[in-house]
């Protein structure tokens, strides 16, 4: 297997930010569920979790994004 290219590094924390706020919107969707929501409504109810955990992950994405230092 051929190395990555250097280009490809620093993406970790933007990894892990993304896979806890896809985890936290399902999570939250499940607990709708087993609190009494429809099944029928679980993806509209997942896609409006995600869009609302947007807002506070926002910043974590901007912040962890890494930079070339072009502009």
């Amino acid at each position: 297997m051929y190395p990555t290219d250097a280009g490809t590094h620093g993406f970790l924390t933007v990894q892990v930010a993304v896979l806890l706020h896809v985890g936290l919107a399902l999570g939250s969707t499940a607990l709708l569920w087993w609190l009494g929501l429809p099944a029928r409504l679980a993806v509209p109810a997942f896609t409006v979790a995600l869009f609302l955990l947007l807002v506070p992950f926002w910043q974590v994405y901007a912040d962890s994004h890494p930079t070339s230092g072009e502009r």
